[in-house]
């Protein structure tokens, strides 16, 4: 019950972190990760910790109502709605600076990708070539010496930096994680009380409740990419990924049969060969030697 309690107080106050950063990317990230774990979690742990998940939904709230106010000026305590309340409220605001100016940049960025769809204008150089396409909308939104330095859709990014090529290869990546954690999370949905026996305690001999892990870091991978389609990409946190990637697949020990693929010889060649192509490729038009 302790740690009960100790884990809902550290939830709490991450989630009130969360909201008080006004991030609604962040926030609808959030949304989408809670109800990915929902749907894969063990759902009779969910039932047993339901009450302080509840808790936690309740204080968060009434948090979250209640301490804006404490900061606002008199005149400002008179209004219908606290800053955090009108910063979610303006997500389906069309008209909001913010999101148009995002709409505008995505419009920009998916005309850079047509113009370069293979390969893309190179890594990380989105910024150098963004003013070449920059629509008057954008240009009467951020300014004419402004230039936007992420596409603020990690999708729209990757194809206009690397190309379809590279964002092949990172979809890929993602959908191989993803499968391993689903794998994973329907093999092994026992609760945490169920007595495991020697083999189904995994290498180190512990009893850990692999499907609560692996519906936890799919949620947690889920609610960033979600992030990431409003805001800037996984660069920022590429050490955290990577981290939740080796991690994923270090759960999928034993229970991996699934992840063999059956290819033809010719097939593998093929694909090695094309592999090798791309690279090459990629070395050669994608990466820009500046002169300083």
């Amino acid at each position: 019950m302790r740690k009960k309690i100790l884990y809902s107080l550290f939830t709490l106050i991450s989630v009130l972190a969360l909201i008080f950063t006004y991030s609604r990317a962040a926030w609808l990230g959030m949304a989408v990760g809670l109800t990915v774990f929902a749907l894969m979690v063990n759902k009779k742990e969910l039932k047993a910790n339901l009450f302080f998940l509840i808790g936690i939904m309740v204080s968060s709230i009434i948090l979250v109502s209640i301490y804006p106010r404490l900061y606002l000026r008199p005149e400002e305590r008179t209004a219908t709605m606290t800053p955090i309340v009108e910063r979610a409220v303006s997500t389906v605001d069309f008209k909001e600076p913010g999101i148009t100016a995002r709409l505008s940049a995505w419009e920009t960025t998916i005309k850079m990708t047509f113009k370069r769809p293979i390969l893309g204008f190179g890594l990380d150089t989105l910024g150098m070539s963004f003013r070449r396409f920059m629509s008057k909308d954008y240009e009467e939104l951020a300014g004419r010496f402004r230039t936007a330095g992420y596409a603020h859709n990690e999708f729209l990014q990757y194809a206009a930096t690397i190309g379809v090529i590279g964002l092949a290869a990172y979809l890929f990546l993602l959908l191989t994680f993803f499968r391993i954690l689903l794998n994973v999370a329907k093999q092994d949905k026992r609760p945490l009380t169920q007595t495991l026996s020697p083999e189904e305690r995994g290498i180190e001999g512990e009893g850990k409740d692999k499907n609560l892990l692996a519906s936890g870091l799919c949620a947690s991978c889920v609610a960033l990419l979600i992030n990431n389609q409003f805001s800037f990409s996984t660069l920022v946190p590429a050490t955290l990924l990577w981290f939740f990637f080796g991690l994923g697949v270090s759960l999928s020990q034993g229970e991996n049969k699934e992840l063999h693929f059956s290819l033809p010889i010719m097939a593998k060649h093929s694909i090695s060969i094309a592999v090798v192509v791309a690279i090459g490729l990629l070395c050669l038009f994608c990466f820009r030697f500046l002169v300083a």
